[in-house]
């Protein structure tokens, strides 16, 4: 029982982590996507969400500032999914 509990843990981690890695290919690390996802996230109405993406959107500045593209790409990604729904 715990084999089979630990294969089948093992086998969604798999098939999850590489959708949570990808981020849509036309967005940039820069200050006019920032901007737009921004107006996105600022029209949201649920308090709680808007907190979480507002939140993500300044480490994706922070990333933006340390050159770090790609910790940049994921937290803007993670910001925006709250926006869009």
């Amino acid at each position: 029982m715990l084999k089979s509990t630990f294969i089948a843990a093992a086998f969604g981690f798999v098939l999850i982590a590489p959708a949570s890695a990808t981020h849509d290919p036309e967005m940039k690390c820069d200050e006019a996507t920032m901007t737009r996802y921004q107006a996105d996230i600022d029209a949201m109405t649920d308090a709680e969400k808007r907190a979480t993406s507002v939140k993500e959107m300044e480490m994706a500045r922070e990333a933006m500032k340390a050159n770090d593209t790609e910790k940049c790409l994921t937290h803007m990604d993670t910001g925006h999914q709250g926006a869009r729904g």
